[in-house]
């Protein structure tokens, strides 16, 4: 069931509820450990992974949307998706003549149908590092990098 809900899930109304790489998650601890993880963001992790194997909804509350919301919009997807795939059923070749092809690699998706990326923000990478020591005319130095950064991603 969670991979069910986790596959149709992924994006909802264009958020991603779950990261797509490592480095989107970040961990932070103020204790002097310097592993990451640390045995504080270790049982963090711990007890949100048993919350959610409790109710693996909780995962889309944090993202601001309801079991019921997301049972609905699969109940909807299933609709639509269900009538074709009976119609197509209907019209496949008996098996005799369709084992030639069984075991060829199925035709690749559409462009179109591959969803492209999320972009990042150019300057998202200042906000995960630590605060810069770097004052420059008592402005910290992010001030005048973040501009920067936004500006060689629009060249």
């Amino acid at each position: 069931m969670v991979g069910l809900v986790a596959a149709a899930a992924s994006r909802v109304d264009g958020l991603q509820l779950f990261p797509t790489t490592m480095r989107e998650l970040t961990m932070d601890c103020s204790c002097p450990d310097w592993e990451i993880p640390c045995k504080h963001l270790a049982a963090a992790c711990y007890l949100l992974a048993e919350s959610f194997d409790e109710d693996p909804f909780q995962i889309l509350a944090w993202r601001g949307r309801e079991r019921e919301e997301l049972l609905d919009r699969l109940r909807a997807l299933r609709g639509s998706v269900s009538a074709p795939a009976a119609e197509a059923a209907d019209d496949a070749a008996p098996l005799p003549e369709c084992l030639e092809a069984f075991w060829t690699a199925p035709d690749p998706p559409a462009a179109s149908a591959i969803p492209a990326p999320e972009p990042t923000a150019p300057d998202a990478l200042l906000d995960e590092l630590d605060p810069l020591p770097v004052k420059i005319q008592g402005k910290s130095a992010v001030e005048f990098l973040r501009p920067a950064y936004r500006a060689m991603a629009r060249s």
